[in-house]
């Protein structure tokens, strides 16, 4: 798992496990790693502070309508207008902390790389009594979870990432990449238009973003994008070696006593 703190992307250098082996009753540990660039890691030592520099898409839950967000500023995108070639061989996954609106720590993971972000309650303030209160007098949890999904824009040719928090917009962006990963097309990455669905709340209908594909094409000068390489998971444990039969029973030369009691 890459865990960082004020950290850029690819802030997990070596990742460490152990592997048992038992041969001829010798038990022994394999440590598992990984390679990575040397000036990967001088970022990741010297960290610069933001992961992404480029504008953020993200939907308006209320209204449905997609923004672009400039710094403080945002744009409504006319998304009937407009496509998008995403990119998800960049896409980050994170966990943010803030307490009392104060930014406290960022954990960021690639998922090409194979890093995918852990459960909530793998993190801390797991007990709902000791979280903060907002303007609301309601806890907020002060672990929120963010997906980037780059894109660029037809329009301009801008790299912006598209961002999404909430549980239902994750799925959306989930079941499209899970596409691209089952996809093969000789490294075009996929257009989309942003579409909308909505669903009934308490607070009323809350919007969510539906990625329409409609068309594959290459990043850039026709330069195909290559798929990330297939990464370890774990896997279920070996079944237990069957139990060793018992000696059949009236071998020891014992007598009348020794025969099965038929109840």
């Amino acid at each position: 798992m890459a865990t960082t703190k004020d950290c850029t992307p690819d802030d997990e250098i070596v990742e460490t496990e152990t592997t048992t082996t038992d041969t001829n009753a010798d038990t022994y540990t394999l440590p598992a790693q990984k390679l990575i660039n040397p000036f990967q890691l001088f970022r990741q030592q010297n960290p610069g502070g933001g992961f992404f520099k480029g504008d953020l898409l993200k939907m308006d839950h209320k209204t449905g309508k997609v923004l672009r967000e400039h710094g403080k500023d945002s744009t409504v995108v006319d998304t009937e207008a407009e496509r998008f070639i995403v990119n998800p061989i960049e896409m980050i996954d994170t966990w943010t902390k803030f307490i009392a609106g104060k930014f406290i720590e960022r954990h960021v993971y690639r998922t090409a790389v194979g890093e995918m972000a852990p459960r909530r309650d793998a993190l801390d303030f797991t007990d709902e009594q000791s979280w903060p209160r907002d303007d609301y007098g309601k806890r907020k949890d002060p672990w929120q979870r963010g997906v980037y999904l780059p894109m660029k824009c037809s329009s301009d040719g801008d790299i912006v990432a598209f961002k999404a928090t909430g549980k239902s917009a994750i799925g959306e962006i989930g079941e499209f990449v899970g596409m691209y990963g089952s996809a093969d097309r000789k490294g075009k990455l996929p257009v989309v238009k942003i579409e909308s669905r909505s669903f009934e709340t308490d607070y009323g209908p809350t919007f969510v973003p539906v990625f329409k594909l409609t068309d594959w094409v290459f990043w850039e000068n026709d330069e195909p994008t290559p798929m990330p390489e297939p990464v370890v998971v774990p896997t279920a444990p070996p079944p237990a070696p069957p139990m060793k039969a018992l000696p059949p029973k009236g071998n020891s030369g014992g007598g009348d006593m020794d025969d099965e009691i038929p109840f």
